[in-house]
């Protein structure tokens, strides 16, 4: 778990070395008495909040000067709000700097009307991720894998639209996997539980802990991983050198632009997680010294212990020029590569991509149940049982008018619920 962190923190920082020494000095920029602004489009307490904190916080220490920081959560349409102001409002002399998720790099979000932002004119200063992801698969159903006269394989997923997961959605189509999809598991847990007791056959996770107890027991398999961006290749994880990457078995299968554009998008939604940018039109000097302060902060021991405890296991860190490759493959992303992904998805019996929004409906409900932590809402409409996902970044939260996590709601509440049909995710929670 160190060592990985260490090698892809150190490779990264290995990478970037000649540029930040050949480039223009950033000794000339000093942030003494100024104060950093981070903003966040997402509630206080959710992931993206926790990278934003302690990643600014380190890259504040490590700046020319020692700014203060301060955090200004912004949440509100999935993060369009923060971002439309800063891109429109935020001053590009280095006194502002963002954190977001893979969704607000996803072309489907940020080309909606709503939008004014682009995030390939965004500085990059770096990114998070959180492990590669692995398809573990259980060891009695290994010889059925590539066998369609016999039983297919099952594949347990939350909602089967998970970047990790849908590796066997490739694999199903261009490597001969025999599998059928069981989706509507609740989380992570609930998965491992499920593939532990032979409910399923094959699922993934990006958690150390519960991919070295199944390997150590030695009833499953590492199948495949998703692989880790560095230096502008996906390496392996640490570990598990001898597991293959799953990109590497997959394109060269893909024939035509199109089935190559659908990959490209699937390969950067998975590859992106948590990123920091600077405003556009910020000069030079200002990015360098950010990069060179981010790069010396994620390789802080107090930074890793730090991060490991509060975000992830297993963290890396993407340079900024890693970074904005995949802002740009995500952006290159078209309407006929996101429709050949609903296709194939389709022909597995999964939810398509680019569905068709439906009208948002407002009603005033009494909450009768609050499951995982918030993240599901049930509450009955004209007497229909109603139930509703809850998003961090999707779902706007309001407890009294002030704007809350998804823990803060509770069963009994009275709130206004703006969503589309039951099943789906809420657009606004507001309670009282």
């Amino acid at each position: 778990m160190t060592h990985l962190v260490a090698r892809t923190v150190a490779g990264a920082v290995m990478a970037t070395g000649l540029a930040l020494a050949t480039g223009p000095a950033s000794a000339e920029v000093d942030f003494k008495g100024k104060q950093v602004i981070m903003i966040i489009g997402n509630a206080a307490g959710g992931g993206t909040d926790a990278v934003g904190r302690l990643v600014g916080e380190y890259i504040a220490r490590n700046l020319p000067g020692r700014p203060s920081l301060i955090v200004r959560n912004m949440p509100g349409a999935g993060g369009i709000t923060a971002l439309n102001f800063f891109a429109t409002k935020a001053k590009a002399d280095g006194t502002y700097i963002t954190t977001g998720a893979s969704t607000q790099t996803d072309p489907q979000h940020w080309k909606a009307k709503s939008s004014q932002y682009d995030p390939r004119k965004f500085r990059m200063v770096g990114g998070i991720v959180r492990g590669s992801t692995v398809l573990m698969l259980n060891r009695k159903a290994e010889a059925r894998l590539l066998d369609r006269s016999k039983p297919p394989v099952v594949v347990g997923a939350i909602d089967g639209t998970r970047s990790g997961i849908i590796m066997s959605m490739w694999g199903g189509e261009y490597l001969g996997w025999n599998i059928k999809w069981v989706v509507g598991y609740g989380g992570t847990s609930e998965l491992m539980l499920a593939l532990q007791r032979g409910e399923i056959d094959l699922t993934s996770t990006a958690n150390s802990f519960h991919i070295r107890e199944m390997l150590e027991k030695g009833t499953h398999v590492a199948l495949a991983q998703s692989g880790t961006l560095l230096d502008g290749k996906l390496v392996a994880r640490a570990e598990h050198k001898t597991v293959p990457i799953f990109p590497e078995q997959i394109r060269p299968k893909l024939k035509s632009d199109v089935e190559k554009q659908a990959f490209n998008y699937w390969e950067g939604i998975n590859a992106t997680d948590k990123w920091l940018a600077l405003p556009g039109g910020t000069p030079d000097d200002v990015v360098k010294a950010y990069e060179k302060a981010f790069l010396t902060a994620v390789k802080d021991p107090t930074f890793l212990q730090r991060g490991r405890a509060s975000i992830s296991e297993d963290i890396s860190a993407l340079n900024a020029a890693d970074q904005d490759k995949l802002v740009n493959q995500l952006a290159a992303t078209t309407p006929e590569a996101l429709a050949f992904i609903d296709t194939v998805k389709k022909k597995q019996g999964l939810r398509a991509v680019a569905k068709k929004e439906l009208p948002l409906k407002t009603v005033s409900v009494s909450l009768s149940d609050v499951k995982k932590g918030g993240r599901e809402l049930h509450f009955t409409v004209e007497g229909k049982a109603q139930k509703v996902g809850i998003s961090s970044s999707g779902t706007e939260i309001k407890v009294a008018g002030a704007t809350v996590g998804r823990g803060k709601l509770k069963a009994g509440m009275n709130c206004a619920v703006s969503y589309s049909a039951s099943g789906e995710t809420a657009k606004a929670v507001h309670c009282k």
